[in-house]
């Protein structure tokens, strides 16, 4: 009696375990089919000797396919204060949502902005990026087509875009700045072989419409192999980047414009 009451107790226990082990198997297995993996991580630069942190997502297709193209995007000086926004701007805003993108994007912090607060704020360092490319990016993910490499970024951002293009033109398949990209005029032609998409709106007080005007006449008096596009809103403000990058716009799908490019 006794080991039959044992049998009981054991055969009740196992039934409790069992039933347990199947209440955590939804937590696992019914997750949505799209999950972003995103990585946070920061570096000290020997460029300006600051740490820098930085998010980079990896596509569901990173680790089965050959290459990955890559985006790397730039916030604007309102956009990186906090470092919760590496993974809340630009193209996060799509990741987000739950549309896929078949691209790494990695996106850098600028801590002069924390630093020094927004009146003091120093530009994007075409070297910082640089580095961030080449010691941080290209070495922890092997994965990356350097075939196709394309840089982002809004207001500030976008300054950083066009100055990193202007710098290193051979490492670049494309550029999309928005509401910005000032090119500093000895470096016009550098631009002549980087496939460029500019976005601005006529009313933007923040930076106004002549800085990316200016920029795209500029590329276009040394006859790019490739003529800028230059997408102008009327009233829609200096905050345009949100609907450009999360894909709200139907018509602006500036990722499958990006993938015709390569180097």
């Amino acid at each position: 009696m006794r080991t039959k009451g044992l049998s009981y107790i054991i055969f009740f226990m196992l039934l409790i375990l069992s039933s347990c082990s199947k209440e955590r198997v939804p937590s696992t297995t019914t997750k949505v089919t799209y999950q972003p993996n995103i990585i946070e991580d920061g570096y000290v630069s020997k460029v300006d000797n600051l740490y820098h942190k930085y998010a980079v997502y990896l596509p569901d297709n990173y680790y089965s396919s050959e290459s990955t193209p890559l985006i790397i995007f730039l916030h604007g000086a309102g956009g990186g204060r906090n470092p919760e926004d590496l993974t809340k701007k630009g193209p996060y805003r799509a990741i987000n949502k739950g549309i896929k993108l078949d691209f790494v994007v990695a996106s850098l912090l600028n801590p002069d902005i924390i630093l020094h607060g927004r009146e003091m704020v120093n530009l994007w360092n075409s070297e910082v990026i640089n580095e961030f490319l080449e010691k941080e990016i290209k070495v922890l993910y092997k994965n990356i087509d350097i075939k196709r490499i394309y840089i982002t970024g809004h207001s500030m951002g976008a300054g950083g875009t066009v100055r990193y293009a202007a710098d290193y033109p051979e490492k670049v398949a494309a550029i999309v700045p928005i509401s910005g990209g000032r090119l500093p005029e000895e470096k016009k032609c550098n631009l002549k072989e980087v496939p460029a998409w500019f976005f601005h709106s006529k009313d933007d007080i923040a930076v106004p419409i002549s800085v990316s005007q200016n920029t795209v006449d500029l590329i276009n008096s040394c006859l790019p192999t490739v003529i800028p596009k230059f997408t102008v809103f009327n009233k829609l403000g200096h905050g345009i980047s949100y609907f450009i990058y999360d894909k709200s716009d139907e018509e602006i799908d500036i990722y499958s414009w990006m993938l015709q490019y390569s180097k």
